[in-house]
């Protein structure tokens, strides 16, 4: 075997990785116990921060009551069709409040402007953890010429209440295609 200068290095290259990886570890442990600190109740985090948008046409306004409580206002991509008598509106990953926010709605069958009490609907809510809370579920459903609005009320497959409450505009209704 060739020994050569590149080869060297990269050698002292990983032992000195090695060896920070060593200090660091040695770093992390505690060297006395340290008395406990008196607990006051649920410590006290800072509010993350609210999505915000102009409003109307290409945005979203979402209110998570439970499992948490998250709510806002962004400005996101929304899509709206409206075929064979089928609307369907929906948003792939909205950040509102530090939390991913992803809707579908789909009415059928659908003729014009107005409320539909069991629209399908589904509404992922997904956190720094995964997801917080996730359900499709036939939901009622306002249309209007400018939008809509549904409001999700539901328990996951994992037993946990999931409410929720949505508003999208639209610029104009999509055309019947």
């Amino acid at each position: 075997m060739v020994n050569s200068a590149p080869g060297r290095r990269t050698g002292r290259a990983v032992l000195a990785v090695l060896a920070m990886s060593l200090v660091t570890l040695g770093a992390c442990r505690p060297t006395a116990a340290a008395p406990p600190l008196p607990v006051s109740g649920r410590p006290s985090l800072p509010a993350p921060p609210v999505g915000s948008g102009a409003g109307g046409a290409g945005s979203i306004t979402v209110a998570v009551t439970k499992p948490v409580a998250v709510s806002g206002h962004v400005d996101t991509e929304v899509t709206c069709t409206r075929a064979n008598h089928t609307y369907q509106a929906g948003a792939d990953s909205a950040l509102v409040a530090g939390y991913h926010v992803a809707f579908a709605v789909r009415v059928a069958p659908f003729h014009g402007p107005d409320t539909y009490p069991a629209a399908l609907v589904s509404l992922t809510l997904t956190g720094p953890t995964g997801t917080i809370g996730s359900g499709t579920v036939p939901s009622p459903t306002t249309i209007t010429g400018s939008g809509g609005s549904f409001t999700l009320d539901t328990t996951t497959s994992s037993g946990q209440t999931f409410t929720a409450s949505l508003t999208w505009p639209v610029p104009d209704p999509p055309p019947e295609g």
